[in-house]
């Protein structure tokens, strides 16, 4: 059952290295046999067989296939790439990413506004730009 969640995930996302993560496969697992089993005549339940419920704050992300794969990330890969790109930051990106970060990480609110002429780093900075927090 395990191998085809983790393969209809894999086909049907948007990426095709993405790899389901081992406790959300876990928790959708427990979701289908807990589905099979309240479909039974009589109905049981995971309980009924000393198995742990499917945990409530996964069930409303596995019901949501688009959050799923929003939040199904490589956290290892991500902290890679942003320390490469904040090394290629120029003063002026690097004066804004600074403040970003230090405003999130107290809790302040932050609006941005970012321009300037073409070819002077938007793209890179706002479309391509993970901010890792």
């Amino acid at each position: 059952m395990g191998d085809e969640i983790a393969h209809t995930f894999t086909s049907n996302s948007t990426d095709p290295n993405e790899i389901l993560r081992v406790d959300t496969l876990e928790q959708q697992i427990l979701l289908e046999i807990q589905k099979t089993l309240l479909a039974s005549t009589p109905s049981k339940s995971l309980t009924d067989f000393g198995l742990p419920m499917p945990s409530p704050s996964l069930l409303s992300i596995l019901r949501n296939r688009l959050l799923l794969e929003e939040t199904n990330y490589d956290t290892n890969l991500l902290i890679s790439q942003n320390s490469s790109m904040v090394s290629q930051l120029n003063p002026y990106q690097l004066t804004i990413y600074e403040r970003v970060v230090d405003d999130e990480r107290n809790k302040k609110q932050l609006l941005l506004f970012v321009y300037g002429s073409g070819g002077t780093g938007k793209t890179f900075f706002m479309d391509d730009y993970t901010f890792i927090f």
